[in-house]
């Protein structure tokens, strides 16, 4: 449904299902779409 963009701290981006949860571990920032 809903898609996450993750920003980490190495300055990525990646994206994820909203299954997955703004947290994957990392410190970064989800932002829902």
């Amino acid at each position: 449904m809903a898609a996450f963009v993750f920003l980490t701290a190495s300055g990525e981006f990646e994206m994820g299902e909203s299954s997955r949860g703004p947290l994957l571990g990392l410190d970064g920032v989800g932002v829902e779409s």
